[in-house]
Formats: structure tokens, sequence, C-alpha cells
């Protein structure tokens, strides 16, 4: 039974209505399913990252959440966090046990190398033994916080850059979105995979990006959204994305894998899949969390009423390029006054630019993040 159905029966009356909010509140446990790739207590840390970092679950996984759907066990977990908060969230992952994959033995020899190098910059004749095994993620990871800021400015030109050992740089064409993907880490603790997905400026706009819009749903610390649930999850039908630049060839591999799990992809939407107030892919102005998404609460942790995830906007409109296509217009917003970067479309951005754009004179009053009045903005422009 569909979400909508679900609600719908719960007005048949009080009873009906408690037994349906009970069940879809088991159903839609995400610490529980958490738990695939967690312990309870990493969970619940896990959420208070996404909070304190913008960290977002994507992919498969969020897919997952909303359909019900299992994908098998070789599925993963796809996370995206902007470049600034990088380190955070690497650094968390590498505390509780998982580590980079290794790569081929050349590439991780050049590195063990270069760990020993800066070892013994570091800590000189009392250097660990590094053993014969490869050289992890976490473990280069600590040698920087033992041995200090000091230490670390020493030897910052020493060898490639051993916090990013063994994370898979994929070229931009692969993924088919664009220039702001910055590292990929593929990482690893028995035998469950998370890939760390690194962007530069807002991570909505990676996943705007992607080849269809069955993928397009995310999960950040509060609420989950489904950017496209009547298509996605009543009619089992993915738009596909035209993107202006991008060899769609590259992306067959991914849509293929879609179909088999029972998708249709579309890529010239009829009239009525647009048009209509009522239509699958409406065009026009969206925002995260309108009333075209499907937004599933989360509970805990955080007991503050604003998720930021939802100030990112967008256009979906028809393409002047290819006739017949349907694509997503946004652009990258970071500015001082926002804590962290979004994407916008044309008229949220230059109303956010002449708003909050303004950089700080000297002797002003601190800087006091401005993503809250923000959000309103992005609600007041796009409903």
């Amino acid at each position: 039974m569909s979400l909508p159905t679900l609600l719908t029966f719960a007005k048949v009356s009080r009873e009906t209505r408690i037994l349906v909010h009970t069940f879809i509140r088991q159903m839609y446990d995400i610490e529980l399913q958490l738990q695939e790739f967690f312990t309870p207590l990493e969970a619940s840390m896990f959420r208070l990252l996404q909070r304190n970092s913008g960290l977002l679950i994507s992919g498969s996984f969020a897919l997952r959440f909303f359909s019900g759907q299992n994908f098998g066990p070789e599925s993963d977990m796809d996370i995206y966090v902007e470049d600034r908060y990088e380190p955070r969230v690497l650094d968390w992952l590498c505390s509780i046990g998982y580590v980079c994959t290794k790569r081929a033995a050349s590439y991780q020899d050049r590195n063990i190398a270069a760990l020993r190098m800066r070892q013994r910059v570091l800590f000189g004749d009392r250097a660990p033994n590094l053993g014969g095994g490869y050289v992890r993620g976490m473990a280069a990871n600590n040698i920087g916080r033992m041995a200090g800021n000091q230490g670390r400015r020493a030897a910052h030109n020493i060898g490639p850059n051993l916090r990013g050992m063994g994370h898979n740089r994929q070229p931009n064409n692969l993924r088919g979105i664009g220039p702001n993907l910055r590292r990929v880490y593929n990482m690893e603790r028995r035998g469950r995979k998370i890939q760390l997905i690194v962007t530069h400026g807002s991570s909505v706009g990676i996943i705007l990006e992607y080849h269809s819009t069955c993928v397009m749903n995310i999960i950040s610390h509060d609420h989950a959204y489904c950017l496209y649930p009547k298509a996605t999850l009543l009619q089992k039908r993915s738009l596909v994305i035209y993107r202006p630049g991008f060899a769609e060839h590259h992306s067959q591999d991914a849509l293929d894998k879609y179909r088999r799990r029972g998708w249709t992809m579309v890529v010239s939407p009829e009239r009525e899949d647009y048009a209509l107030s009522t239509s699958a892919f409406r065009i026009g102005n969206r925002h995260i969390g309108d009333n075209l998404c499907w937004t599933i609460p989360l509970g805990r942790p955080s007991t503050a009423s604003d998720d930021l995830i939802e100030a990112n906007s967008w256009t979906l409109c028809q393409s002047e390029l290819r006739l017949g296509r349907l694509l997503h217009a946004h652009r990258s917003l970071r500015l001082e006054s926002l804590r962290f970067s979004y994407v916008a479309n044309a008229r949220t951005k230059h109303q956010a630019n002449l708003l909050f754009g303004r950089k700080r004179s000297y002797g002003e009053e601190p800087l006091c993040f401005k993503d809250r009045d923000f959000r309103r903005l992005v609600e007041m422009l796009n409903e």
C-alpha cells in the first residue's frame, strides 16, 4: 500500500489514524535502517554529524528508504558533503573503523613510502612500525593528529596527500555531474560499504544532475525528501534529465540498472506529464520540501523546526537546445553570510544577492549566519 493510500485510509477514524501513523513511524525508522552500516550509538552520532556538517544521504539507500525495495546485500550508502566540511566527516568515519579501500599495489607502495618519510619528520626514531600491510585511511589521519599542528606544517609538502589516500578520484564525466565533484572516497568496514562524495558548493546541485529523477531522493538529519514522488513511487517512472554538454551514453549503465529494478525511463515526456498542475514532472520553480515533494519527518536528534536543506531551489524547464527534453536550471550560491552553500534558481539567486550578499565592513558586528532567513525567502519566492 502506497503512502498516499495509507494517509487516505488514516482519515477513516481516529483509531485508523493512530494505527497508520504508528505503522509509518516504524516503516520509516531511519536509525533502524542506518544500523545496517552503524551501531545504534553510531547511528545517532551520524545524524548529529549530518546536522552540524550538512551531510546528506542519497542514491540507492534513500530510494530504498522510500520505496521499501530491497536492492540486495551489495547495495552501499552514498553520502554527500560540501568540501569545507570534508575533514570533519572523513575523520569521524575513520574514527569508528571505516577505511578507504585499497588501490593498486604500486599506488599503495608510494603512499606507504610517503607516510614513512612523514613519520620520520614528525617522530624521528620514535616512528611506529607500519608493518607489511596496507596503510588505511584511519592510520594516515591519526599521524597528523598525534603530531599536532606544528608537525603537520613541517611535513606539509612531503609525498602525496595522505588524507585522501586510498580514495577513488573519478573523472567528472564518468558520473555525469559536472565540475562540482571534488573527490569520491570508497570506504568499508566489515563488508559494509559507504561512498563519501565531496562536492564544491551545495551537494544538492550534484544530486539534481543525476541521470534521472528516480534517484533524486535526499535524507537530511531531520527529514527525508522524495523530489518526484508521483513518478518515482506510484508510477515507477523516471525522467531522464537533459544535461547540456554531457555525453549521455556515459549514463547508460546506470539507466539500465534502474530499468532492471523496475523503473521505466522517460526521455521525452508527453505534454500531460509536465504541463498540468497534477503532472508528475510539472515544469516550474521548485524547492526542496515544497508541496510536490513527499517529506517525511525523522524526529530526533534536532528539535529545530528549520531544515536548511529546504533553502535549495531549482527550475524544471524545457530545453532550448534539445526539443522535447527537460532540464534542471539552477545556479550555485555561496555567500559569506550563509553557513552552507546552496543552489538557487535565477530569481532566488538575484534576491539573495541583494538581501544577503553585502560584505561586512570593518568594525561591524560579528557575522551572524542568515540561512534561516534565506530559507524563508526561498519559500516566499517559489510557492
